[in-house]
């Protein structure tokens, strides 16, 4: 029999579009890794630099799981060249603890500072805390791991770390006692005055 000669080939394939690394957007600091590059995951090619933790903005590379020499898959513009995608984290944007009012002297020590929704992300300091009337200022500090990635309510840079707030503890409010005007002599010992219940 005459032999033949046929040619044939293997089409390199293509990363399909939904597949193409892009960055993710509207990310926020949040104490945890994020992972900055979606899909996180193909069978095309593989990711590095995708995952942070502190707010900055950053550069994760795509390369084509090809073998070396081999073309075997292209990206949607015929190149093999890796990608690169940037992708920011922001700095979170922290919510200031609040003085407690009115606060009125008791006796007992009081707690003057009402924690905001962000308070895993501070620390209030000792006065905080007091039992005595009078104004005192406590400060709440960030949290050294979040610093850099967080910044305060009202303030433009994260390099603020500490706030102060003022509050007090007022004297006690006590009733006045009631005194009775329409008293009429009897011949025997009256009450003039009820004193107020403390």
């Amino acid at each position: 029999e005459e032999e033949r000669e046929l040619s044939w080939s293997i089409a390199s394939s293509t990363v399909p579009a939904d597949e193409e690394p892009k960055a993710v957007s509207g990310l926020v600091y949040n104490g945890t890794e994020q992972v900055g590059v979606s899909p996180s995951f193909s069978s095309y090619y593989t990711l590095s630099g995708e995952k942070n933790t502190a707010a900055g903005t950053y550069t994760a590379t795509a390369t084509l799981n090809n073998p070396a020499g081999f073309q075997n898959c292209t990206w949607s513009d015929g190149s093999t060249t890796p990608r690169t995608i940037s992708y920011t984290i922001s700095v979170l944007t922290l919510s200031r603890p609040t003085a407690k009012t009115p606060l009125h002297f008791t006796g007992s020590e009081q707690v003057g500072i009402e924690d905001s929704s962000s308070k895993d992300y501070y620390s209030l300091g000792e006065t905080n805390k007091a039992t005595a009337v009078g104004n005192y200022t406590a400060k709440a500090i960030i949290l050294e791991k979040h610093r850099g990635s967080c910044k305060w309510e009202g303030e433009s840079s994260e390099t603020v770390y500490e706030i102060e707030i003022p509050w007090s503890i007022s004297g006690k409010l006590v009733e006045k006692p009631i005194i009775i005007t329409s008293l009429v002599y009897n011949g025997e010992n009256q009450v003039g005055v009820i004193p107020s219940v403390d």
